[in-house]
C-alpha cells in the first residue's frame, strides 16, 4: 500500500484511477483496476440507442457482483446527453437502496457539459460520494 492522500480519500492501496475512456465500456477494467488496489471508474458508454440508464444499472450490478472494492462511475452531462439528470437521479436511488453500493461507490465523475445540477444534487443526496466535474 502507498499512503496519500487520494489513497486515503477513497480508501484504495494505490494512488490509481481508471479512465472512463467513454463511450466504450469499461465494466471489466473497472473491476480489475480495483481488484488490484486503484480506483476503477465505470464509463458512460451509450449516448444513443440503449437505453442508458438501465445499461448503466446493469454496469452497477456486474461490478458489485465481482468486486467488493470501492470504485467510480462517470455521468456525461451534456446538452447531447438528454437523460443525464435521469441517470443521476437512478444511481443516488440505487445509492440509497443497496448498501453494498452505498459503501463500493465512492467516486462520481460528470464530464462534457454542465456540472450545476450534478454538484447540487450529489452534495444534498450523497455528501459521502466524492463528486469531481471535467469538461
Amino acid at each position: 500500500m502507498i499512503k496519500t492522500r487520494l489513497t486515503e480519500l477513497f480508501g484504495i492501496k494505490y494512488p490509481i484511477i481508471s479512465a472512463p475512456m467513454g463511450p466504450f465500456y469499461t465494466t471489466k477494467l473497472t473491476v480489475a483496476v480495483s481488484e488490484v488496489g486503484g480506483l476503477g471508474v465505470l464509463s458512460h458508454a451509450t449516448l444513443r440507442g440503449k437505453n442508458s440508464v438501465k445499461d448503466m444499472i446493469a454496469q452497477l450490478e456486474y461490478v458489485l457482483e465481482h468486486t467488493d472494492k470501492p470504485f467510480g462511475v462517470n455521468v456525461r452531462t451534456a446538452r447531447i446527453q438528454t437523460d443525464h439528470k435521469i441517470m443521476l437521479r437512478k444511481i443516488i436511488q440505487n445509492i440509497k437502496q443497496n448498501p453494498k453500493l452505498r459503501e463500493q461507490l465512492v467516486y462520481i465523475i460528470t464530464s462534457a457539459g454542465g456540472s450545476k445540477f450534478a454538484s447540487k444534487l450529489l452534495k444534498e443526496k450523497t455528501p459521502d460520494v466524492i463528486h469531481f466535474h471535467v469538461s
